[in-house]
């Protein structure tokens, strides 16, 4: 299933699950979204996912919020380590000592 990456290219938060998504090599478009400005955020993006907030992943009728959430997917998509949380985990794994 092809994702779609709901986003806004100055949102700091998405830089790290764009580069993600483009390392993991899965096929995705990308929408980006005015977050400012008089129209705002498109009424379609609100019922999309009412928190209104980027970036947000699109697969079929599910949507997963936020870069973290994004990341641990590719993580348990992919088997490669994205997020935070389990690169860490790999440097603790590696001095023998829980996170």
């Amino acid at each position: 299933m092809k994702l779609r990456f709901v986003t806004n290219r100055q949102c700091p938060f998405a830089h790290k699950a764009w580069i993600a998504l483009e390392e993991s090599q899965r096929p995705f478009e990308m929408e980006e979204i005015s977050l400012y400005g008089p129209n705002g955020k498109p009424d379609w993006f609100w019922k999309l996912y009412p928190a209104g907030t980027v970036p947000d992943l699109v697969a079929g009728d599910q949507v997963l919020p936020d870069s973290d959430n994004i990341l641990d997917n590719l993580d348990t998509e992919s088997g490669r380590p994205f997020s935070q949380r389990t690169s860490l985990t790999r440097v603790f794994d590696a001095f023998g000592r829980d996170v």
